[in-house]
């Protein structure tokens, strides 16, 4: 490989473009990994978790849109509209979508029930993250194999009686 290619390599890595494979993939020069072209797109949904006093986004959900960026962004929106965490009943929940960019949009979710223990209205919010994103880069996990076990050594009676040859 010349340095030119190497110069060119990097530039098409980033931009995703020169050196397709059929399904719109580049092969990377380093183990066989995949780096994907223009055509994958994905809506992901990130929202907040809390465990005690600690808060932190993790990904829920990663939909795989068939189509170009205008259908992903379409699912986007419908995933605004309609999506809501586990512990949130849909119909039942308020909702504000703010669009924070050309492709991102933040979900706020509001809950209200009665509570029995202190017997008042009680509120609940949350939001979550939903973005359009275009795989760029894709490795598969290598499969997990058991430890190999070591070769038990015969102890000094099975050795004495022939059992550690």
């Amino acid at each position: 490989m010349t340095a030119g290619r190497a110069t060119d390599w990097r530039r098409h890595r980033l931009v995703g473009r020169a050196g397709s494979r059929p399904g719109g993939q580049l092969c990377s020069p380093q183990n066989g990994e995949i780096t994907a072209g223009l055509f994958q797109w994905y809506v992901l949904v990130e929202a907040n978790s809390n465990y005690g006093s600690d808060s932190y986004g993790e990904l829920k959900k990663k939909h795989h849109v068939e189509g170009d960026r205008s259908a992903a962004l379409s699912h986007a929106e419908e995933i605004c509209r309609t999506w809501c965490p586990s512990q949130w009943e849909p119909e039942e929940s308020g909702r504000t979508v703010f669009q924070t960019s050309e492709t991102s949009w933040l979900v706020e979710v509001t809950d209200e029930w009665w509570s029995e223990y202190s017997g008042a209205i009680r509120t609940s919010e949350g939001h979550f993250r939903v973005t359009v994103a275009r795989l760029v880069h894709a490795k598969e996990t290598p499969p997990a194999h058991p430890p190999e076990k070591p070769e038990k050594k015969a102890g000094v009676i099975r050795r004495a009686f022939g059992g550690g040859r």
